[in-house]
């Protein structure tokens, strides 16, 4: 097998076939063998019916679907998993990234990279999932030393041999490209076209953006960690000032104003900044309770490919 083809799926109904025949339209005349995997992470429409379908008719096709909505990283670790190609692409069921822009995708990583990711030209999302993805991004690169954060992006290619460093890895919090980039180092990108959303609507909200930042940024690094201690010795040393200034106030009555406004702000700081370090540390001790209470990553509940 040349390409596996993972395609994530949520509630797209309307764009299932027409992503299906545009990849078959590119493929039949570039590439020799390639499949494409469904992932029906367990939509409330007749997704999964019109997969079954496709499936049932070609046999290039294989559907799977989730017990339950996993998100969309858990599908396509699924797909990743069920796949059978040298080289494995994954693209979103809105017909944003076009699959016309696959060859070039190909062209690029036979250039010896391990991983490539294809970068829209002008991004078609909505302004404020624009706004976190970008927001995201510049924080992994300049916090985190993530040198190809602002190029990450969910089309993307890669050799199989990268799933293999990730192939024991279990758990409900999955970020592929925290998984890939464990993996190699020799990463390329280049632009391609982004289409806007012409059916359906996006399955991310606000709180779903706010969870995959904080799952991402927690995932690539312990900094957040680091940066919460950092700042407990930052804030001590400054209770140790402050007390050596009210020590030396109430020995020599420098100053008989009771500053309680003072004292408050203090009080407030102190206490936002344990709050915002006990929030660090639930979240990644939150994974590990996770983790260590078996969740999966993901459950099949039926796979479906023509009978041969």
């Amino acid at each position: 097998m040349d390409l596996s083809i993972v395609i994530p799926v949520f509630n797209s109904t309307k764009t299932l076939y027409k992503i299906y025949s545009e990849i078959i339209e590119t493929c039949d005349k570039t590439i020799n063998n390639y499949e494409i995997i469904f992932v029906d992470d367990c939509s409330e429409d007749d997704s999964w019916l019109k997969i079954k379908s496709i499936a049932k008719n070609d046999g290039k096709v294989i559907g799977i679907t989730l017990n339950k909505n996993y998100g969309q990283h858990n599908a396509i670790l699924c797909g990743i998993r069920q796949s059978q190609g040298a080289l494995i692409l994954t693209l979103d069921d809105d017909l944003q990234h076009p699959p016309s822009e696959i060859p070039l995708m190909l062209k690029e990583i036979n250039k010896n990279y391990d991983l490539v990711y294809g970068v829209p030209k002008i991004e078609r999302h909505g302004l404020i999932r624009n706004f976190m993805s970008n927001l995201i991004k510049i924080f992994l690169k300049y916090f985190f030393g993530a040198k190809f954060a602002r190029n990450i992006s969910a089309f993307c290619i890669f050799r199989s041999i990268l799933k293999e460093s990730f192939k024991d890895y279990n758990g409900p919090n999955v970020n592929i490209d925290s998984l890939l980039s464990m993996s190699t180092q020799n990463i390329s990108s280049l632009n391609v076209l982004h289409n806007t959303r012409k059916k359906g609507r996006s399955g991310y909200n606000i709180i779903k953006l706010i969870n995959y930042g904080t799952n991402m940024i927690t995932s690539f690094s312990i900094l957040p960690l680091r940066v919460a201690s950092l700042l407990g010795i930052l804030f001590s040393i400054l209770g140790i000032v402050l007390l050596f200034i009210v020590i030396l106030d109430f020995i020599f009555n420098i100053n008989q104003s009771p500053g309680f406004t003072f004292l408050a702000s203090l009080i407030t700081i102190f206490s936002g900044v344990q709050l915002f370090s006990l929030g660090v540390i639930g979240e990644y001790l939150g994974k590990l309770y996770l983790k260590n209470m078996g969740y999966p990553s993901y459950t099949i509940n039926e796979i479906s490919k023509k009978n041969k």
